[in-house]
């Protein structure tokens, strides 16, 4: 994103400018073919400061997952026969990364059809990207907390020292 963007800095690029009437010295076709490669190159750089976090998460967690999928098996291949606890670990990370790597691409999916304005103002598509695109960080959220025991046992914890009426009716 901060390559994509120093050119901006830089004002290589005149936005500026008039885009709807050439200047009377050069020629009216050269400055069309001008704008329309500065068009297609800020469109480029768009898609590149999306793209590129999308694409190094993906990668490595695909690599992570193929990792820790690799060292679960020879752990399985070590194992003694009775239940080892890294080996569960290691397979609640292995869980945990294949469903945050679901939800980003669900998000970055949302986003990109938010971006590209495929869907027309106030329909249900666009709402339905928007609701993904807000449940996305959440999702992201409860799978971190449920994935760790010790708060996965705060909730209950919490209601247990709650005065609350609806506790005392259904004990």
């Amino acid at each position: 994103s901060f390559i994509a963007a120093i050119p901006f800095a830089l004002d290589v690029y005149s936005v500026h400018d008039n885009f709807t009437a050439p200047l009377p010295v050069t020629n009216s076709s050269a400055m069309r073919t001008t704008r329309k490669d500065i068009l297609s190159l800020l469109i480029l750089l768009c898609n590149a400061g999306v793209g590129m976090p999308f694409i190094l998460c993906v990668v490595s967690s695909v690599l992570l997952i193929q990792s820790l999928w690799i060292h679960t098996r020879r752990m399985q291949n070590n194992a003694s026969g009775f239940r080892d606890p890294s080996l569960e670990a290691h397979m609640k990370a292995i869980k945990s990364v294949c469903s945050l790597l679901i939800l980003y691409i669900t998000y970055f999916i949302a986003f990109t059809f938010l971006l590209y304005d495929l869907f027309l103002s106030f329909s249900t598509p666009k709402s339905i990207c928007i609701a993904v695109m807000a449940a996305c960080p959440t999702g992201h959220s409860i799978v971190l907390i449920w994935s760790n025991p010790k708060f996965r046992e705060m909730p209950a914890r919490i209601w247990h020292h709650t005065k609350c009426p609806v506790r005392n009716t259904l004990l």
